[in-house]
């Protein structure tokens, strides 16, 4: 597919919004490179699925934002390695800021319950204390 009919069919399915249209897009931009996305991935710290995502969604946002003045294939060329860019900066960023304890680390924090006050608990200090306040008082 050459890039005039590309463009026509964004609009197209700006239009119409046919599905079939839209495989034809997808295929294109997303289908083709397929194999890449491990190879991408490794580039920007992330695993095959979500480089595939950052690809789709830009492919979408390419599609919803093009008005046909320019030629699509160059709009979604320059708009994927912004967003490489913007994902790469927001993983450094919680990368730097995220704390992982070891399994070591005795001192971190958990969601592990250490204790629990059993109903048992509750009768045998009520019990122990009912008897202490009875020797203190003979």
């Amino acid at each position: 597919m050459n890039k005039k009919q590309m463009n026509n069919a964004v609009l197209d399915y700006q239009k119409s919004k046919c599905e079939k249209t839209f495989h034809e897009i997808y295929d294109h931009f997303i289908t083709r490179i397929d194999k890449l996305f491990v190879t991408i991935g490794k580039s920007i710290g992330a695993d095959y699925w979500e480089t595939r995502a950052l690809y789709e969604d830009t492919l979408l946002k390419c599609i919803s934002n093009y008005d046909g003045s320019n030629d699509f294939e160059n709009l979604f060329n320059a708009s994927i390695p912004l967003q490489r860019r913007h994902f790469l900066r927001g993983r450094s960023n919680r990368n730097k800021h995220e704390f992982i304890p070891k399994k070591d680390d005795m001192n971190a924090a958990t969601f592990e319950v250490t204790y629990e006050i059993t109903p048992e608990d509750v009768v045998v200090t009520k019990k122990e204390a009912d008897q202490r306040q009875l020797m203190t008082s003979y």
